[in-house]
């Protein structure tokens, strides 16, 4: 692995890093980034060691150039992509997604306890009715019996009176003969 592997890497890592929400910043672990310091530093003095010991110094100043401008096209390149409104939207809508998410379940944990209280009081206020239902039922029946009886007594009075209207005039006649 050479230097621009380990700086690849190191550059990877950063970017497949989580956010931190509502920031432009990465969570990363700082272990992982010193070890990959580290192997890129130990890397840079071996390749110094390897090209004084090979190379010219016209060579040296050549390829120092070119990696100058392959580091600047990729340091434009990724503010491009920084800037760009594609990944601002897409870390927009991602974040949109995640908070939309947590809020459907909240709701919907809301939901399933006001539909679990509101079958507690309807099952309560059915047994209520149930009961209102029965009395209603037999203050009704109660209400029956005592019109039955209230006009089987006024048949039995009319009866009566009929009876002794017959008396009163079987009398009046037998009264008028004798």
């Amino acid at each position: 692995m050479d230097v621009f592997d380990t700086l690849d890497a190191l550059e990877s890592y950063v970017r497949e890093s989580p956010w931190v929400p509502f920031t432009r910043l990465h969570a990363v672990d700082r272990s992982v980034i010193d070890e990959l310091l580290r192997a890129a530093r130990e890397q840079i003095e071996r390749a110094q060691q390897e090209a004084a010991l090979t190379s010219s110094h016209d060579e040296l100043l050549s390829q120092a150039a070119n990696e100058g401008r392959l580091i600047v096209e990729a340091a434009r390149q990724e503010a491009r992509e920084i800037l760009s409104d594609d990944r601002i939207k897409t870390l927009s809508l991602q974040q949109f997604d995640e908070i939309v998410g947590e809020g459907q379940q909240q709701a919907n944990q809301l939901m399933r306890g006001a539909y679990a209280y509101t079958a507690q009081h309807m099952t309560t206020i059915e047994r209520s009715l149930d009961k209102l239902r029965a009395q209603v039922g037999e203050g009704l029946e109660i209400a029956r019996r005592t019109t039955r009886n209230a006009e089987k007594s006024q048949r039995q009075r009319q009866k009566e009176f009929s009876r002794e209207k017959a008396r009163d005039r079987h009398q009046k006649i037998k009264q008028a003969l004798f």
